[in-house]
């Protein structure tokens, strides 16, 4: 219960930080570095939750340089 409490903490505290994001900084620039948070993911959840459960392969790993690239793009275009 009390990792629950921690996680749900963490996650209402990055939505806040990210709505303030949002009224500071052009809408494109958040967006993509929210998407930075994609390949983050795929590398820590093999560690935290295993590699026999979190199997992560190549196509996941492509899927978020799809993400990534289209996240730059924003920047990019601006």
């Amino acid at each position: 219960m009390v990792f629950k409490v921690i996680a749900g903490s963490l996650v209402g505290l990055s939505q806040w930080g990210r709505w303030i994001a949002l009224g500071l900084a052009p809408v494109g620039v958040v967006l993509a570095i929210t998407q930075v948070s994609t390949p983050v993911a795929i590398l820590v959840s093999p560690v935290l939750v295993g590699r026999h459960l979190e199997r992560v392969t190549g196509r996941v790993w492509a899927g978020a340089a799809v993400i990534v690239g289209g996240s730059l793009l924003l920047i990019v275009s601006r």
